[in-house]
């Protein structure tokens, strides 16, 4: 599913991590674009406490990976399109609301390009569905999938994935 993330060093600027969602390329159900940039991020500072630092993701994070936004201590997010079936922001629970003990977000800003985030995943979704409504058809007959494999240089597994996220980055700012 193309939903990208960056991780972000607010004061440095420096991208810490970047990824995509995984989850079927792994067989793991945790192989979110979220998670994962929190695992990259965590190896490369070499702590789990990630403080100062913005994530940036095409889709409001579902309720998994905001309670692992929190415990990284993440100081904000912002996305794109919201997720009506598990956004956690406000679009279908509103954990970002939620008062922790250690932890409150500094900034959760939705809506950044959400039109163009969105219309990714319905074009994903209608090639997907397109192409399993003709199991029969030969490979080239296909409708080519813009998310399929090879990965670009930076890890997304399209430019237009890798473009949208670092625009939602520039829109969204440091607020």
């Amino acid at each position: 599913v193309p939903i990208g993330a960056i991780l972000v060093d607010d004061l440095t600027g420096e991208v810490l991590a970047q990824a995509y969602n995984s989850v079927e390329d792994d067989m793991d159900v945790t192989s979110h674009a979220e998670i994962l940039c929190l695992r990259k991020a965590a190896q490369r500072r070499g702590t789990w406490r990630l403080n100062s630092t913005s994530l940036y993701v095409t889709i409001e994070p579902c309720p998994m990976c905001l309670s692992a936004l929190s415990l990284a201590r993440v100081s904000s997010i912002i996305y794109g399109e919201k997720n009506v079936r598990l956004g956690s922001c406000g679009s279908w629970l509103s954990m970002h609301n939620e008062t922790h003990p250690f932890h409150t977000f500094e900034r959760i800003q939705g809506g950044v390009l959400a039109k163009e985030c969105g219309e990714i995943l319905v074009d994903f979704f209608k090639t997907r569905r397109s192409n399993s409504a003709h199991p029969n058809k030969k490979p080239s007959e296909k409708k080519k999938n813009i998310f399929s494999r090879p990965k670009c240089k930076q890890g997304f597994p399209g430019p237009r994935l890798q473009q949208l996220v670092r625009r939602i980055r520039d829109l969204g700012g440091k607020g």
